[in-house]
């Protein structure tokens, strides 16, 4: 049986606090960053946890030592002293963090985008509407160039750094899909048909997308769909207009 082990580690990192989650596992180390804003309450903490942790993006593993459970309780004690004098994650960690933040530049760079349209913003003092599109195969999320990386999640912060020096150019679709379920339907399709080319997984996700839309199902078969697509139970995007804003 394999022992994992997991610490969370929150600390201020201006202008927010964030938390770094490091899980251990047959001696390898992955981490995740999460942003949570204002000082995090120990409730808030262990809600999130319960709600959130496994919809974490875990970056890709690195060899760590695993240190044995130390059990002198003056050496526990200077431990805890120690941690709560630091301020940040360890060298190792940081080390993941930039392999996945590399990783990711790279799958943007070489995948051949099949792009929806994720966000529709209508203004309404212009009189227009503004399209932003998103890839069904790699994730990118070409709305998050609008927002402040401040505000944003690890993850979406590779995507924006990204996005600054690429634009975002591929297979147009002309479809308008939340991104999160157009990406997981996108996935479903390969791990069916791993070998298809895009016209032909661009076909599939087509009448994947459209079944599902004209489906009339329950909201416990809807909450039951999103965990078949690994989305959150709490998934309410189906439809083309849950993307329309303004």
């Amino acid at each position: 049986m394999k022992t994992i082990k997991c610490k969370l580690t929150v600390y201020f990192a201006e202008p927010f606090w964030v938390g770094v989650f490091e899980r251990i596992c047959d001696g390898k180390l992955s981490v995740a960053k999460v942003t949570f804003g204002a000082e995090p309450k120990d409730y808030d903490i262990q809600e999130f946890v319960l709600k959130h942790y496994y919809d974490l993006q875990f970056s890709p593993a690195v060899e760590t030592i695993v240190k044995k459970d130390k059990k002198n309780p003056k050496r526990v004690l200077r431990d805890v002293k120690k941690q709560l004098q630091n301020n940040g994650i360890g060298t190792k960690s940081q080390q993941a963090l930039k392999l996945q933040h590399e990783l990711k530049k790279e799958e943007y760079s070489s995948c051949n985008h099949i792009l929806v349209y994720s966000e529709i913003d209508y203004d309404r003092y212009e009189g227009r509407s503004y399209k932003r599109c998103g890839c069904i195969k790699c994730g990118l999320d070409g709305s998050v160039s609008s927002q402040g990386r401040e505000y944003l999640p690890f993850s979406q912060k590779i995507m924006y750094d990204y996005l600054r020096k690429n634009h975002l150019r591929g297979k147009e679709t002309n479809i308008t899909c939340d991104l999160d379920l157009a990406h997981a339907i996108y996935s479903k399709v390969k791990e069916v048909h791993p070998d298809i080319n895009d016209d032909t997984a661009i076909g599939y996700f087509e009448i994947a997308l459209n079944n599902i839309r004209n489906a009339k199902v329950s909201e416990e078969r809807k909450t039951n769909r999103a965990k078949r697509l690994s989305l959150s139970p709490k998934f309410k995007n189906w439809n083309a207009s849950d993307v329309h804003h303004g």
